[in-house]
């Protein structure tokens, strides 16, 4: 069989994919699936949201929601006995074929609380905190908790927890739209669909009249491969092959000893930086950072004078064990042609994992090819005696490819090979299959 030529335009939200003779395969993707839109309190399986104490109120509110009819709004008294807990339960969900997880909070001062995902094998929480008063986009990878673990393929119970009481008066927490979203793969909304059609105007679109019926599509990505008909309409819909990820230890911080044969130490001499051979995470050791209440500030270390490329990677996750509940701090990543920072906040004593998004800093910005610096500042100060704040084990994630010969485009950082063809009608020759590669 031969097959046509295939090049590359890109048009707003398509990917057309065009091959030399007037032969179009005409490329869109959604792969993000609505859980629930929280416009009221009716949420999955029929269930639907509540508090966890009668103390608490639930209800929903129409005049504040970021999309759609309504919001929910969860409001705690500083009489309360506890912070807040709200959830929907008696849910059979599976969530195993997505990536992350993602809504929309609002809260009444910058606060921290949890998100809770629990099946019959545990409970995951992931650490979640505001830096606004207005409405903030939150996103959870759903493979990397910041504590415990469950079954994702089976999911009986959502919830938000540890939702901050005020010392005085009440606090409202509006929350909207939770959706569920994946790099590529066959969830609910996780396919690749288009229509493919002979251009015979040569305008570049399609027109009535155009389609191609009983064409061949393939996709294939990470050696998997899915394959369909078009219908009468031209039209197809595939899943989406998934992705994989790899991750590499950067640095097990087991003692001072870092990257390129550099050291971390304290960019303060008021601060004191020591290896902790007793209260580690994982390995021998763990770094231990000490602040006094004496101390002109708070605490900053880092290593630098360093040469590293984190561009090809997406996150970067560590340990941290801080001294009291609420801690605040930032990461922060430096360039010659700047610093990037991350804001982290901690909301127990325990060991906790923290997920940075290399691709976006809540301020500042750095050139990942050639990072030259690392480190952890603005780690509070106490009001009175010493904080030790525990670092373990930084990891780096990369999302991974295995290219196969072939056409690729990207969705959401994953290449993926689609084709299309069909046998001249008369069984003649074909047409010849002359791939063009394109690096996204």
């Amino acid at each position: 069989m031969r097959l046509k030529k295939l090049e590359k335009k890109i048009y707003m939200v398509s990917l057309v994919l065009i091959l030399a003779f007037p032969y179009f395969v005409e490329v869109e993707a959604a792969l993000t699936a609505t859980w629930d839109d929280m416009d009221d309190l009716l949420g999955v399986d029929g269930q639907s949201w509540a508090s966890e104490n009668v103390a608490w109120e639930l209800t929903v509110n129409n005049s504040e929601q970021h999309e759609g009819s309504g919001c929910l709004e969860f409001t705690i008294e500083n009489t309360d006995p506890d912070n807040g807990k709200f959830s929907i339960s008696g849910i059979n969900e599976d969530f195993s074929p997505y990536d992350y997880l993602e809504f929309w909070v609002k809260t009444s001062v910058p606060s921290s609380f949890r998100l809770e995902i629990d099946s019959p094998s545990g409970t995951a929480y992931w650490n979640v905190s505001t830096i606004s008063v207005d409405w903030e986009k939150i996103t959870i990878n759903l493979f990397i908790p910041s504590g415990g673990s469950t079954d994702l393929s089976h999911v009986t119970k959502v919830a938000f927890s540890e939702l901050d009481r005020p010392i005085s008066g009440s606090y409202d927490y509006l929350f909207d739209y939770i959706s569920l979203r994946r790099k590529g793969g066959t969830g609910e909304d996780g396919y690749i669909e288009g229509k493919v059609f002979e251009d015979k105007n040569g305008n570049g679109v399609y027109n009535a009249g155009e389609e191609i019926a009983d064409a061949t599509v393939v996709a294939c990505c990470y050696k998997k491969r899915y394959k369909t008909t078009t219908d009468s309409e031209g039209n197809y819909k595939l899943p989406s092959p998934m992705g994989t990820t790899k991750e590499v230890s950067w640095d097990d911080m087991d003692d001072l000893q870092g990257a390129d044969g550099q050291s971390w130490g304290p960019e303060n001499g008021a601060w004191t930086l020591t290896v902790n051979n007793s209260d580690q995470y994982e390995g021998s050791g763990c770094l231990d950072f000490t602040i006094e209440s004496t101390d002109p500030d708070n605490g900053e270390f880092s290593i630098s004078n360093i040469n590293e490329n984190f561009s090809v990677y997406s996150y970067l996750t560590f340990l941290v064990k801080s001294p009291a509940p609420l801690s605040m701090f930032k990461f922060k990543i430096g360039s010659s042609g700047g610093t990037a920072y991350w804001n982290v906040s901690t909301i127990s004593t325990g060991w906790e994992k923290v997920t940075i998004n290399l691709s976006d800093p809540d301020s500042g910005s750095a050139d990942l090819s050639h990072v030259t610096k690392v480190g952890f500042s603005e780690l509070d100060r106490p009001i009175s005696g010493s904080y030790h704040y525990l670092f373990d084990d930084i990891i780096l994630i990369r999302i991974t490819t295995e290219e196969e010969e072939g056409l690729f485009y990207d969705l959401e950082g994953t290449k993926y090979r689609v084709e299309a063809y069909k046998e001249a009608e008369n069984g003649d020759l074909g047409y010849e299959k002359e791939m063009k590669y394109v690096e996204l």
